[in-house]
């Protein structure tokens, strides 16, 4: 698939599932970091709060759509 055909589907198509995915794994990426550093209760609000708003947020967003 060229480069300009995929931009073009991705700017036709909804982002949504594009979004909800780059920031799941921008949670899972912290988390794992900041574990990894020896910061375990700064992962663990990342992980439960962060990632529980984030949810809700997105489930709010999206409660009205299609």
């Amino acid at each position: 698939m060229q480069l300009s055909s995929y931009l073009s589907y991705l700017a036709g198509s909804d982002l949504r599932l594009v979004i909800y995915f780059l920031m799941g794994g921008t949670v899972t990426a912290l988390t794992a970091y900041f574990a990894s550093q020896g910061m375990g209760m700064l992962s663990a609000f990342i992980t439960t709060d962060l990632h529980t708003s984030l949810a809700l947020l997105c489930r709010h967003r999206s409660s009205g759509s299609k």
